[in-house]
């Protein structure tokens, strides 16, 4: 099994040990992240992929977080505001998920395509409750 989940601190997966591979991305977003799947795939023989989306999510938004992303970039990363805002301008949108499950379902049917054999389930994880729960497609999703 592969798990796929956001690197959100809010957050502690714990398995026993070689249960499943775990790849944690912001929003758990796994655009560009297709070689670690396939290599989970293909060596790893992994059939199963779960992807974990959360509520209160940072990516869900990250748009709106430009000023305390510069700011914080030139605080405690060192970067001059110029290239703060260069490096969050040429990144943001392709890390915001918006809505969580809209966007694991979504990131499911992309995968789907590209590994059609394998099972793969989205879920969300409520933080406010720490319940997860699996998301149920519809069934015209699904075919």
């Amino acid at each position: 099994m592969l798990i796929s989940m956001c690197m959100d601190h809010r957050k502690d997966l714990v398995l026993p040990g070689e249960f499943a591979y775990v790849l944690r991305t912001a929003g758990g977003n796994l655009r560009d992240s297709e070689f670690e799947v396939s290599y989970a795939i293909g060596v790893g023989g992994v059939a199963t992929l779960a992807l974990f989306a959360h509520t209160d999510c940072g990516m869900a938004h990250v748009t709106q977080k430009r000023a305390d992303f510069v700011s914080g970039l030139v605080k405690r990363g060192g970067w001059t505001v110029d290239a703060a805002v260069a490096h969050f301008d040429r990144y943001a949108e392709r890390y915001q998920i918006g809505d969580p499950v809209k966007f694991v379902c979504e990131e499911a049917q992309r995968l789907r395509r590209l590994y059609p054999p394998v099972l793969i389930v989205p879920m969300l994880y409520d933080v406010g409750t720490d319940r997860l729960m699996q998301i149920m497609e519809s069934p015209e999703v699904l075919a």
